[in-house]
């Protein structure tokens, strides 16, 4: 199987990168239907692995900015399920040094390739796109 990326490391890319939260949303969880808990087979129940307990779970909307890094590694993981070809699927996961940020978390981060650019342009026609 050959696997083509859309960039290569080394290369600098553009992405969007959530700045900041604008809204939270909140909706009941449909996997213990609220209450925290799934009940098992011997009538003891855990918390919920979805909601973790909570009964709800939480979805939050960012804004976006975009953010210029040198790919320093790929991760490129097998999803279950079928491609159109008959293969499985594969995700792209691109890894980011970003030499120029202020503290050591944030020099790094993971950006799944739906998000990643080669142009500054294309990158904020994304978060747009995604604004409308």
């Amino acid at each position: 199987m050959e696997i083509v990326t859309k960039f290569n490391i080394g290369e600098r890319v553009w992405v969007m990168n959530p700045e900041s939260v604008t809204k939270v949303t909140r909706e009941k969880c449909k996997a213990c239907g609220g209450t925290g808990a799934v009940p098992l087979k011997d009538k003891t129940s855990i918390h919920c692995p979805r909601c973790k307990g909570e009964g709800e779970i939480q979805h939050r909307e960012y804004s976006h900015k975009p953010m210029s890094g040198t790919v320093s590694y790929l991760m490129i993981s097998q999803l279950p399920g079928c491609s159109l070809d008959g293969g499985k699927e594969i995700e792209v996961t691109y890894f980011l040094l970003n030499p120029k940020a202020r503290n050591c978390h944030n020099r790094r981060g993971s950006y799944s390739e739906i998000t990643v650019f080669k142009t500054k342009k294309e990158c904020q026609k994304a978060i747009e796109e995604k604004r409308a």
